[in-house]
């Protein structure tokens, strides 16, 4: 009778081992407005379901990918306002290393160049914002830069190891800012700032939750919507036609990717 049991038992760990794999390994699309299908890639890290403790958590907020495709996401802890740590997967979905904890705060500001992960680290109560160079195959902290203290980043992007345009929230829409980073100091180019009137997204609050650059473009994204800016701060809105939350924009090979949080998944344009 024992037998019996055992092989029952058995054969219904292999079954629920099948579902869940099977559930995880499940093809999504979602269509854009502008008719844009988007199509799972692959779903990096995500919590256990259950309670997790406070600083086991591991809370998706923003990914770059690099010129060999590789994906670096980077997850905030605890009460998401200190630390966070950067995952680093292959573009098959496969994980290759993660990072010790880093004082990196949201960790939402995060782009690549050259061999380097760039991050701002936007640690709660701090009047300057601090940049910081981490390498990708070590994922430690190289070199830091404090961000002038009248801009306030919720997100980044690299354009070469010197130059960066890093995006604030104001009232009358967003300003994307350029940034050039010198010794320990990073310094604000006014002359090369871009108004943008009018914001991106469909909540209250219309978070900023993306940015990036891409063939001559500026792409920001919250809630519900992405926008499309160009050199002069001209807008277009782009409806996501979903309820999920999105966390990081990007692009590979001219198709654009983005990560939706809950079940943690990025899609990549078809």
């Amino acid at each position: 009778m024992k037998k019996y049991i055992l092989i029952l038992l058995l054969f219904l760990s292999c079954l629920t081992f099948a579902f869940e794999k099977n559930v995880t390994a499940k093809t999504n699309t979602i269509t854009f407005s502008n008719k844009q299908v988007m199509k799972t890639w692959f779903y990096p890290y995500r919590d256990p379901a259950g309670k997790v403790a406070l600083n086991a958590i591991r809370s998706l907020q923003g990914f770059t990918i690099n010129a060999k495709k590789d994906i670096y996401v980077s997850y905030a802890t605890d009460d998401k306002t200190t630390y966070g740590y950067i995952y680093h997967y292959y573009s098959t979905g496969k994980l290759v290393k993660k990072s010790t904890r880093l004082v990196i705060g949201h960790g939402q500001a995060i782009s690549n160049y050259k061999g380097s992960i760039y991050v701002v680290a936007d640690i709660s109560g701090k009047k300057n914002y601090q940049m910081y160079k981490i390498d990708e195959k070590t994922l430690r902290v190289k070199q830091s830069w404090i961000l002038p203290s009248n801009i306030h980043p919720n997100v980044l992007y690299m354009h070469n190891e010197r130059e960066a345009s890093v995006v604030s929230k104001v009232t009358e829409g967003y300003h994307i800012n350029r940034i050039t980073l010198t010794g320990k100091q990073a310094v604000l180019d006014t002359k090369k700032r871009i108004v943008v009137k009018g914001l991106v997204g469909t909540t209250v609050k219309k978070p900023v939750q993306g940015f990036t650059y891409e063939k001559g473009l500026y792409y920001t994204l919250s809630d519900g919507q992405y926008g499309v800016v160009d050199a002069k701060g001209n807008l277009k809105r782009v409806a996501l036609q979903t309820k999920r939350e999105p966390e990081g924009i990007g692009f590979v090979n001219g198709k654009m990717v983005m990560a939706f949080n809950n079940l943690n998944e990025l899609f990549k344009q078809k």
